[in-house]
């Protein structure tokens, strides 16, 4: 209850850490915090012209289980509830594809659009003190053609590492016009924050030379202090790469953060190419990912390509999480 109480206020201050403890809090006393928070995150966009935007909804619940329920109630009192309605579209437009169809996120659309025009972002860039790269991710994410070569002009110019940083964020979220030879010298360098943005916006871009830096990259031994090689592949895999990813995979001593990076990369490059060969990567997210929603959709993906194991889809049945098992369930009583 002390939390809580911590936590809803925080919730309701004009803060950039109004995030804090609800992951926590929503552990603790479950469902109905988290739709305490929804309404309170709600309230705020509908109330406050400035307001940066809410976590969310996998950011405050970890469960998979949970997730899914409260899910399934806010988009409930969503249909009556004016501030659930608000945070609910948020988050819609934020992270979530429902039932096959991303709906239009005109809530944060907007939002974003009226507290980062370009003028801002290009104001910030060159502001002292410390800022969330957030804001540069998300305005990418919603500027128009125009904007982003405005923006990739000045990048162009820039010699500031700071603003250089900020600037080459804005391409996390959208394709940059055209590579530029400092891509390739971020991508390779030694700041480990600029060669993350460098190598986030060529990830963006099919292009053989991209495929050949991270082949080269992978040789070099570099996939545990840089998990982000392993994006460029989502557009540029090639049926050779699955042993040399896999060769570096197997042995690698990685931390939960970055096995669960290294296990969304995989999972992205397979939306891409469903191919047989990807089913050692596959396997090595199931076993290694800290993650229940990745575990899940390794398995599935596993079954797409006709390579998930008896034994593993034994497994499955016994797992931790309930989604996993009822998944198991069902492809035994489809197998029968």
């Amino acid at each position: 209850q002390a939390l809580g109480r911590v936590v809803l206020h925080r919730a309701q201050a004009a803060s950039e850490d109004d995030w804090v403890g609800a992951r926590e809090w929503v552990a603790l006393d479950g469902i109905g915090a988290a739709v305490q928070l929804a309404r309170c995150y709600g309230s705020r966009l509908l109330r406050e012209t400035d307001y940066w935007g809410p976590p969310c909804l996998p950011e405050m619940i970890e469960a998979a289980d949970t997730l899914a329920k409260a899910k399934g109630i806010l988009e409930d009192l969503a249909k009556t509830d004016a501030d659930v309605n608000a945070y609910w579209e948020y988050y819609l437009g934020d992270t979530e594809t429902i039932k096959g169809a991303r709906p239009e996120p005109t809530v944060r659309r907007t939002r974003i659009r009226q507290l980062y025009p370009l003028e801002r972002i290009l104001s910030d860039a060159y502001s002292e003190g410390e800022q969330y790269l957030a804001r540069y991710y998300h305005f990418g994410e919603f500027a128009t053609e125009d904007e982003l070569i405005t923006v990739y002009r000045r990048l162009q110019k820039e010699t500031g590492r700071v603003s250089c940083l900020r600037l080459l964020s804005v391409f996390r979220n959208a394709a940059i016009p055209e590579l530029h030879p400092r891509l390739w010298d971020w991508s390779s360098g030694n700041d480990q924050e600029l060669r993350s943005a460098a190598l986030a916006a060529l990830s963006r871009i099919k292009d053989e030379r991209i495929g050949e830096l991270a082949r080269r990259q992978l040789r070099a031994g570099e996939l545990g202090s840089s998990p982000d090689l392993l994006d460029l592949f989502i557009l540029n895999y090639e049926p050779k790469d699955a042993n040399l990813i896999l060769s570096r995979l197997r042995g690698l001593d990685a931390d939960r953060d970055i096995a669960h990076s290294l296990g969304s990369s995989i999972l992205d490059i397979c939306k891409v190419r469903g191919a047989p060969e990807l089913s050692g990567m596959l396997r090595w997210v199931y076993e290694v990912t800290p993650c229940s929603e990745c575990r899940l959709n390794s398995v599935k993906r596993l079954s797409k390509i006709g390579a998930l194991e008896s034994a593993v889809a034994e497994e499955c049945i016994y797992d931790a999480n309930g989604d996993i098992q009822a998944y198991a369930r069902q492809l035994r009583a489809e197998q029968q």
